[in-house]
């Protein structure tokens, strides 16, 4: 009698574990659609070519993804990227170009930079999203708020335009130059909101060669453009 009891009791829990396994599995097929197992969406791990990156005041901020094939950027500068340009030769290096003259700042920008700019884009037509690498102000530091300016207009009247600011980098016993305005002027830079890169840190705690106060020699130009392409690829 006892046996014919466990056995009674052991055929219960059986068909109580089977029925249980039943309505897991129909409440497991129904959530998922029709299917057994989870469907896993696939997420495409390559960058959005182009994605809105923050707001400066009269426009907005994009960010391009370096290795498209249809992105151009421009160097624009004035003696010191002269100087990094004959050391690397930026146009040497896939969709690189360089607009820079030596002594300039914020006039020779507006006046004739922005169309040797323009004329670039002119003749590339297979680039159609273009980053502007900018390094200006150690000749004209006081310029600080028109130089923001006209960035700000420039990212209003082409939203496409991905602006980096690059920060003035460090003198050295200069006369006319502090590296104390120096650092006034890139805070103002990092607080628009741009895309920012920071060399002169790097530069002021590694230390650098000058052959003028100024200007660096060609191994310091070297490390200025590693550090830039390296920002440019993280940015």
């Amino acid at each position: 009698m006892k046996r014919y009891i466990d056995f009674i009791l052991a055929l219960i829990a059986l068909i109580v574990s089977v029925t249980i396994a039943v309505i897991v599995v129909r409440v497991s097929v129904k959530r998922n659609g029709g299917s057994l197992f989870p469907v896993v969406e696939e997420v495409s791990k390559k960058k959005d070519a182009k994605q809105t990156s923050k707001t400066a005041d009269g426009g907005n901020v994009v960010s391009y993804n370096s290795a498209d094939e249809d992105v151009g950027t421009i160097f624009i500068g004035d003696s010191r990227f002269v100087g990094m340009d004959d050391a690397v030769d930026i146009a040497s290096h896939d969709r690189e170009f360089c607009v820079a003259k030596v002594g300039q700042g914020y006039n020779w920008l507006v006046d004739t930079g922005l169309d040797k700019i323009e004329a670039i884009r002119k003749k590339n037509t297979s680039l159609t999203k273009w980053r502007y690498v900018i390094d200006l102000g150690i000749n004209d530091l006081p310029n600080i708020d028109k130089y923001i300016a006209e960035y700000k207009k420039i990212s209003k009247a082409d939203p496409t335009i991905q602006i980096i600011l690059v920060s003035v980098n460090p003198v050295k016993n200069y006369k006319g130059r502090s590296n104390s305005d120096i650092e006034d002027f890139n805070d103002k830079l990092i607080d628009t909101g741009y895309d920012y890169i920071d060399t002169y840190t790097t530069l002021k705690n590694d230390g650098f060669t000058s052959t003028d106060g100024l200007h660096y020699d060609n191994e310091t130009y070297e490390k200025i453009y590693d550090l830039i392409e390296k920002a440019l690829k993280e940015l």
